[in-house]
Parts: C-alpha cells; structure tokens; sequence
C-alpha cells in the first residue's frame, strides 16, 4: 500500500513529505471533525476508541469557541 501510495503521491505532484502516515492521520482528524469520533473509529477501522483519540485535534478557533460556551 505505501509504495501504492507513493506512486500516486508523486504522480499527483504531492510534497515528498506527504508520507501516507500523515495523510491518514489528516484525514482521521477531519473525519472526527465532521463526523464525530464513533463514527471515524468504525470508518478507520478501531477496535479501541483510545486509538481513534489520537486523530482528535483542536485548533485555537475551536477551543475559542469553546471557552466563549463556558463563560
């Protein structure tokens, strides 16, 4: 699959350092984001939602928004 992926990566003009690690890890995160964390461990495969909480994170406008619900 990396080598797959690789190929592709290259062929679409991607950064070298678009590695599929990192490319997965994006999109778990919007997947999370969108979607909700049960439904992106089910799609990404998780036997455990403790794996899935890795792909979980906020950036500095949500955890504005955040903060701006508890005051």
């Amino acid at each position: 699959m990396s080598r797959t992926y690789s190929r592709l990566r290259d062929l679409a003009g991607l950064p070298k350092d678009l590695v599929l690690y990192l490319a997965r890890h994006e999109c778990g995160t919007k997947i999370c984001r969108e979607k909700g964390i049960e439904y992106a461990r089910r799609l990404l495969g998780h036997t455990n939602i403790t794996t899935t909480q890795r792909y979980m994170h906020l950036d500095e406008k949500e955890l504005a928004d955040a903060q701006d619900l508890i005051e």
